[in-house]
């Protein structure tokens, strides 16, 4: 899939402006992952002007579609862009108000400064805390330390003070389990077993090197907290 759809994003947007099931969710993901592989690429920058071209589109290719074919599945898939298009209008939005009020509280720190704050955050004194609790990659056992990603299990900007340093809400992960459960696309139960995403399929899992019998090699009692948080709020159900 040519995929320029923010689906992790656009699907924690769906939990408060979208259809309440999360198989009616997911649906509106598979309905803008055909128009972006079979119509035209979608990204945020997505108008109306856009919706109404591929629309004409999809009319006009109806019959020669082997699925998606019906006048109902031309309404779906309107839904779904429109969805898309309330989402993008509401990132810009949000991304303009987030960096004047950046700006205003940091002294007009731009964009590489953050991302080195960033940085520092998550590789200095907490990555070197979770170092000491797991060791090693907290899934694979993995040991070279130095391709290992510290994670927050509740994300850092949803953290309250103590919660972004407390080593506890974190995990030390090989960098594609890592952009996975950042993502939402797997979480982690209570007993450590991974859940993962219906949104991924098998083609998915085998290319990222993911099975379903991954497990967390240990689950500490302080992780438990933010692991429901990541499950019920993070995860991609």
């Amino acid at each position: 899939m040519n995929k320029t759809i923010n689906e992790s994003d656009f699907f924690q947007y769906m939990k408060t402006n979208g259809p309440k099931g999360n198989r009616s969710k997911r649906n509106y993901i598979s309905w803008l992952r055909y128009i972006n592989d079979n119509i035209e690429p979608l990204n945020d920058s997505i108008t109306k002007e856009i919706i109404n071209s591929i629309i004409i589109r999809l009319n006009e290719t109806q019959n020669e579609r082997s699925k998606y074919t019906s006048d109902t599945a031309i309404s779906d898939f309107k839904s779904a862009l429109n969805k898309y298009l309330a989402y993008s209008k509401y990132i810009s939005i949000y991304s303009s108000e987030t960096n004047d009020i950046f700006s205003i509280l940091n002294n007009n720190i731009n964009v590489s400064q953050r991302r080195e704050i960033d940085i520092r955050l998550r590789q200095g004194k907490y990555r070197k805390n979770l170092i000491k609790i797991w060791g090693m990659c907290a899934v694979t056992k993995y040991s070279k330390i130095d391709l290992l990603v510290a994670s927050h299990i509740k994300p850092w900007n949803v953290s309250a003070k103590e919660e972004k340093i407390d080593p506890y809400n974190g995990l030390l992960l090989q960098p594609n389990i890592d952009k996975l459960f950042d993502l939402g696309y797997i979480t982690f139960n209570d007993s450590g077993n991974i859940i993962i995403s219906k949104l991924l399929i098998d083609s998915d899992l085998e290319y990222l090197k993911i099975s379903r019998d991954m497990k967390l090699f240990q689950v500490f009692k302080e992780n438990l907290p933010y692991l429901k948080y990541h499950q019920n709020n993070v995860f991609m159900k």
